[in-house]
């Protein structure tokens, strides 16, 4: 049966009547002694019946806010997810060519309009003895959206070598996200609740956007492909917020050997894991250098598993290597390890994939988007300040769709005008006086990012 709170009137009524039902006493107009005995009891009623409420409330995901919402998530084992800071890349400019050269990690650039905002750079950045230009990954020194950053803003050089002549970031950086707001950990619990079967695509996108790798990178982005070809096998398809897919960590396995026994069915060969996409294993065999035929044999590249379908070729005790191959690292290791479990600790790690089912882990293909802006706004606005926000909120956008989801040109003004400062907004294919019609992903695999987007303003009363 529901609790509903009774007002300080509805209380006294009730008390009156009864008060008249079991009693001889008549006069219970307002200002008698007994209205004024029974409003007193109604209104300390009232107030107990408020805090009940008010307790019951915070024992619901709907109602609690601030640290009873926390208390109540920690529940279900869900918790606050901490502020992210802004990665991406900038692209470095020497002031010649001749000589190789390699800087360390932790060297530190800026925005010349926001110095104190610094950005390191995360891995060594190397020059080849031809190169005038590299990249390098970098990582704002503070966590939140302060660290997102619109394409070539930041320009500022703090503590390079002399040689460094410039840098800019070609590409935004929008993935610094700030500490989780009561809605967003609300609809997460919600999320996760829903998806406590643990198999369906909702538990598995939950997941990927839940959890935290060791080097402190979430999945913004997730998505489930199913194969139209391909029955029982599907890829969650994760981003970043960086293009993760052009920036992915992999670790670089040379050879792995194994030693064939006749008498183990299915015979299968383990190697590390996960396999990267880019990665063509070969099998040789030893003895007599025969490069196996790939119809004999299936990888399970996220399992780290070849499985041998004819084994006519291989006697007790053949010896089989592979050439190199690269695994994933990090935040796509540590998912596929999540959703394949563990047989050691079944408690702790039950897994998420459902049984005669491959869920593979992967970076989303980048389909780069470009579109020009033509904004009008109203007289007296800060043009400069405008048209930085409507970048942030066109670069936000573009880079929140899901891989396979399309950039609807509707949504996306829709977004554009919530910003009082705006008075009309126009979309049109890039370099041209084209309207632009929505644009779509390469395939359904792939996550539309935002690549360049120009904005043209004017000022109207």
């Amino acid at each position: 049966m529901a609790y509903i709170q009774r007002t300080k009137d509805e209380i006294l009524t009730s008390l009156l009547a009864r008060m008249v039902a079991r009693s001889p006493v008549t006069d219970i107009v307002e200002g008698s002694v007994i209205y004024t005995l029974m409003s007193s009891i109604a209104e300390q009623i009232a107030d107990s019946e408020y805090k009940l409420a008010k307790l019951r409330q915070q024992f619901t995901l709907t109602n609690t806010t601030g640290t009873d919402l926390d208390d109540r998530a920690l529940e279900i084992g869900i918790s606050r997810l901490r502020p992210t800071n802004a990665t991406g890349e900038i692209t470095l400019t020497r002031s010649s060519i001749g000589a190789t050269l390699t800087l360390d990690a932790g060297l530190r650039v800026s925005n010349p309009s926001n110095q104190a905002l610094v950005y390191y750079t995360r891995e060594q950045a190397v020059f080849g003895t031809n190169d005038l230009t590299t990249t390098v990954s970098i990582i704002a020194g503070v966590a939140g959206i302060v660290g997102n950053a619109i394409n070539n803003t930041i320009t500022r050089l703090e503590n390079f070598p002399s040689s460094i002549i410039a840098c800019t970031n070609v590409n935004a950086l929008t993935n610094g996200l700030d500490e989780e707001t009561d809605d967003q950990l609300r609809n997460r619990c919600k999320q996760f609740i829903q998806s406590l079967a643990r198999s369906q695509p909702q538990a598995l996108q939950t997941l990927a956007k839940s959890y935290i790798a060791t080097d402190g990178t979430r999945a913004l982005n997730a998505a489930i492909y199913e194969s139209e070809t391909l029955p029982a096998y599907c890829e969650l398809l994760i981003d970043d917020g960086s293009a993760l897919y052009n920036t992915v960590i992999t670790e670089n396995i040379i050879s792995t050997a194994f030693a064939v026994h006749t008498n183990q069915s299915p015979l299968v060969m383990p190697v590390s894991s996960p396999i990267t996409d880019s990665s063509n294993i070969v099998l040789t065999r030893t003895r007599g250098s025969l490069v196996l035929d790939p119809k004999k044999y299936r990888i399970i590249h996220e399992r780290g598993l070849i499985i041998f379908l004819d084994r006519s070729d291989l006697v007790e005790n053949d010896i089989i290597t592979t050439n190199s191959y690269s695994i994933y690292t990090g935040l796509i290791k540590e998912l596929q390890n999540l959703i394949e479990g563990s047989p050691a600790d079944p408690i702790n790690n039950p897994g998420y994939r459902a049984a005669g089912v491959r869920v593979r882990v992967l970076p989303a293909p980048i389909t780069l988007v470009s579109f020009d802006l033509q904004i009008t706004a109203y007289t007296g606005v800060d043009l400069v300040a405008l048209q930085a926000r409507l970048q942030g909120i066109a670069n936000g956008f573009v880079n929140s769709l899901e891989a396979g989801q399309p950039l609807l040109i509707a949504q996306l003004i829709d977004a554009l005008m919530n910003d009082v400062d705006l008075q009309n907004v126009k979309v049109y294919s890039s370099n041209t006086l084209t309207l632009s019609p929505d644009i779509y992903p390469t395939t359904q695999r792939h996550i539309l990012k935002a690549d360049m987007i120009n904005l043209f303003v004017s000022t109207r009363r």
